[in-house]
């Protein structure tokens, strides 16, 4: 999971000129009149932007998978006062900050491997808990 989001991040990450600060390059801005093309390269820059999203939000499941594990078979008390992993998200269109705690399903958490793989994570993610985007990107 990790090599996959490591994989797909690096598609189009680049360090800001001011400061070096890796960030995802806005690949749709361009420098001729194309509106076709601008707008395959937006909705290709939107997909790959929810992807990572997500493939970050199941790296929170896992590791909230692996506390409650931990928990229930070495250490009763592990992460207690620290909780769960946390994702927050904003600010949306009245301006807030959400936080939510990204967990697998019983049926998902049973699983030997709860996290599918990325070509099939494609289709799977959006019956999550929580999802950004859904389905396979179009070329």
């Amino acid at each position: 999971m990790l090599s996959d989001l490591q994989e797909v991040l690096h598609k189009h990450l680049e360090p800001r000129r001011n400061d070096g600060e890796l960030t995802t390059r806005k690949f749709y801005q361009i420098e001729e009149w194309d509106p076709p093309l601008y707008s395959k390269l937006a909705a290709q820059y939107d997909f790959h932007v929810d992807i990572v999203s997500d493939l970050l939000l199941e790296l929170t499941r896992a590791a909230n998978l692996i506390c409650d594990e931990v928990r229930q078979h070495l250490s009763h008390n592990f992460r207690l006062l620290d909780g769960n992993a946390v994702v927050q998200r904003g600010p949306d269109q009245e301006l807030r900050w959400v936080e939510f705690v990204p967990r697998y399903s019983q049926k998902e958490a049973s699983e030997p491997t709860p996290y599918p793989g990325l070509l099939i994570f494609y289709s799977d993610r959006e019956n999550r808990d929580w999802s950004i985007g859904k389905g396979i990107a179009k070329q």
